[in-house]
């Protein structure tokens, strides 16, 4: 199991805006760097050569960190993100005044620990702006994964009494044998070098197996418990039964790289159809984590529907 918070954000513009067609990478953009200027006592040093990077918030949290690692993980020597930032408004380039502005943000394992950090970062939002342009918007309300309400004259208080989700990896015994996996934002996958379009079940599962892995490793003191190698190998007899995917194209802005990188990726549905009882758990829980490049910005994010 892992503990888990979701908040989910209401901004008001307070003047009219436009908005970048995905909102992920500007988001995790201010919100990072709300959470570095919180964060840093050195300025002038890069965040992997200062001797503070092991205790400071904005290096956990937006950096990885080598990391000797064991079996499945041995060939990985930096840490995931542990949380996502989910636009919930993609493709709406043009906010009028007074309307809402909404995304999440899923955090996971001690992670929670920094809750007040992220809930500043959203409230320094107000003062510094959102777009190239800093326009201005204010934080109607947020609400955390068990419906509390955090106001922004309230946000520290509620920082020390929020109460994380538990998600437990519990399996039904329903049989499940057909279930459609719906692909919100682009998926960057790749496979043998190369990103795909049609993704498998073996390359899908392996990507939620891994992802959940990662996680559980850096974030939680749980590991997962199981065969890695038989699971894969059965994810081989599991069919495609129905597919409907595309891929769209994508750009965002990288202000460390100076210039701009694809975040195109696929969409759409993929219907699976064999025993799939025991990949469900992880299915399911992958929804809140996504798979694939730029998760941290909102990319590679799915829903499942069972559909025997």
């Amino acid at each position: 199991m892992i503990n888990y918070m979701q908040l989910e954000v209401h901004m008001k513009a307070l003047e009219n805006t436009v908005l970048p067609e995905y909102h992920g990478s500007m988001l995790r953009g201010a919100i990072g760097g709300s959470i570095k200027r919180m964060s840093c006592i050195s300025k002038d040093t890069e965040c992997i050569r200062c001797v503070k990077s092991h205790d400071c918030p904005y290096t956990k949290i937006f950096y990885g960190i080598n990391k000797d690692m064991n079996s499945i993980l041995k060939k990985v020597d930096t840490t995931p993100n542990p949380f996502v930032i989910e636009p919930l408004m993609n493709g709406t380039t043009y906010i009028k005044k007074d309307d809402i502005f909404k995304f999440r943000i899923s955090i996971f394992g001690i992670a929670n620990s920094y809750i007040s950090y992220f809930l500043n970062a959203i409230f320094e939002l107000e003062n510094r702006g959102l777009t190239k342009d800093r326009n201005k918007f204010e934080v109607e309300k947020i609400i955390n994964t068990g419906n509390n309400l955090l106001v922004s004259e309230k946000k520290l208080l509620y920082a020390e009494n929020i109460k994380p989700a538990i998600y437990n990896f519990e399996f039904s015994d329903e049989e499940i044998n057909k279930l459609s996996i719906f692909f919100e934002t682009p998926v960057r996958v790749k496979k043998d070098g190369k990103f795909i379009q049609n993704l498998d079940f073996e390359t899908f599962i392996t990507n939620v197996l891994r992802r959940i892995s990662l996680i559980l490793e850096y974030y939680s003191d749980v590991k997962m418990n199981i065969n890695y190698k038989e699971l894969i190998q059965e994810a081989k007899k599991i069919c495609i039964d129905e597919i409907n995917t595309r891929w769209v194209k994508q750009e965002r802005y990288s202000t460390r790289r100076g210039g701009r990188l694809s975040t195109g990726g696929m969409i759409g549905k993929i219907t699976y159809v064999g025993d799939l009882d025991e990949y469900y758990p992880y299915i399911k829980f992958g929804q809140l984590l996504h798979i694939g490049k730029g998760c941290v910005m909102g990319l590679g994010k799915y829903e499942v529907v069972v559909n025997n």
